[in-house]
C-alpha cells in the first residue's frame, strides 16, 4: 500500500484518495518502463481493458519519479484539461498549454493519461485502453 501524508490526495483530488493499492507486477513494471526508457526509447504505451489498472499504476509512477526528486515530472491529464508539473519538491498545476520548456527538458518525464504529447525528446509514458487506440487508429 502507497500511503500519502495524511489529509494529502494524489493530484489535489480528494476523488483520487491518499492511498493506492500497488499491485504486484507494479514494481516490475515500472522497473521494464524504465529499462526501455534508459536503453533510448522514448516513449512507452502500456495498454489494456478497462479497469485494469492502468490509471493506479501511472500514479504509481508519477509517485515513484517524484520521490526521485531531481526528476521533472509533467502529469497531463486530457479529460480535465490540466497539467501538473512535479520538479524540485514543488508541485505547480497549470492549463494544457503550461510547462512548454520543461518538455523541451530530455530527462524529463511526461506521464499522459488519454492523451498524445508531440514533444520530441521528452521520456514519455502513455496510457490507454486498448479500444481506444483501435479508435485512434494506434
Amino acid at each position: 500500500m502507497l500511503e500519502l501524508a495524511d489529509g494529502t490526495h494524489f493530484l489535489g483530488s480528494y476523488d483520487l484518495g491518499g492511498r493506492l493499492y500497488v499491485r504486484n507486477h507494479y514494481e516490475k513494471l515500472f522497473e521494464t518502463v524504465q529499462g526501455l526508457v534508459n536503453s533510448g526509447k522514448r516513449r512507452v504505451l502500456v495498454t489494456g481493458n478497462p479497469g485494469i489498472g492502468k490509471s493506479c499504476f501511472g500514479l504509481y509512477v508519477l509517485s515513484m519519479l517524484a520521490r526521485e526528486g531531481a526528476v521533472t515530472v509533467i502529469w497531463q491529464n486530457a479529460r480535465r484539461g490540466h497539467r501538473y508539473l512535479f520538479k524540485e519538491g514543488a508541485v505547480v498545476m497549470g492549463g494544457m498549454e503550461s510547462f512548454v520548456p520543461e518538455l523541451g527538458n530530455r530527462h524529463a518525464w511526461c506521464v499522459l493519461y488519454l492523451a498524445i504529447c508531440y514533444a520530441p525528446f521528452v521520456c514519455t509514458y502513455y496510457q490507454s485502453t486498448a479500444s481506444q487506440n483501435l479508435e485512434k487508429g494506434v
